[in-house]
C-alpha cells in the first residue's frame, strides 16, 4: 500500500516538475524578448525564482524516490552484505530525521511568512516557503517506503 502511494505521488510530482520547468522556460524566454524590445515584465524574474524553488524541493523528492542520494559506496563495499543491508536501513532513518526537521521548520517558516507578500506579484510568501515542508514531506514518504523495503530485504537476507 505504502509503495503504491509513494509511486503514485512520485509520478504526479514528476509531471508537475515537467510543467514547472516548461513554464519557467517560457517566462524566462518572454522576459528576454521583452528586454530586447526595451520593455520589461516586472513579475517574470520573481515568478521564475519561485518556480525554481518548487522545482528544487520537488526534484529532491524525486531523487529520494529514485535512490539518487550521495552515498559512500566504495567505503561500504568493504563490509559484508548483511552489514550493508542494515547500514542502508540506518542511513534511511538518519535521512528521515533530517526530513522531519525540514518539515517542522518548513511549517514554522511558512506560518511566519504568510502575512508577507512578494514585491512584484503580491503572492503570500508563505506559499513559497511551503515548498520546504511539501518537498520534505514527500521525501519522508519516499524514505519511509524505502525503509520498509530495505528492512524487508535486510530481514529476508535478499539483495
Amino acid at each position: 500500500m505504502m509503495h503504491n502511494v509513494s509511486n503514485a505521488l512520485n509520478y504526479l510530482v514528476e509531471k508537475i516538475i515537467c510543467v514547472l520547468l516548461a513554464a519557467m522556460t517560457v517566462v524566462t524566454f518572454a522576459q528576454v524578448v521583452f528586454r530586447i524590445m526595451h520593455g520589461s515584465l516586472p513579475w517574470s524574474e520573481e515568478l521564475s525564482r519561485y518556480m525554481m524553488v518548487y522545482l528544487t524541493f520537488l526534484g529532491l523528492s524525486v531523487g529520494v524516490k529514485r535512490g539518487a542520494l550521495i552515498e559512500i559506496e566504495a567505503f561500504m563495499s568493504f563490509f559484508p552484505k548483511s552489514i550493508q543491508r542494515w547500514t542502508a536501513v540506518f542511513v534511511t532513518m538518519l535521512n528521515m530525521a533530517f526530513f522531519y526537521i525540514l518539515i517542522r521548520y518548513g511549517i514554522k517558516i511558512t506560518m511566519i511568512t504568510l502575512r508577507q507578500t512578494s514585491p512584484a506579484m503580491g503572492v503570500k510568501m508563505g506559499y513559497i516557503y511551503a515548498s520546504i515542508a511539501i518537498g520534505a514531506a514527500l521525501m519522508m514518504l519516499h524514505s519511509l517506503d524505502s525503509l520498509i523495503q530495505s528492512f524487508k530485504r535486510a530481514v529476508d537476507g535478499h539483495e
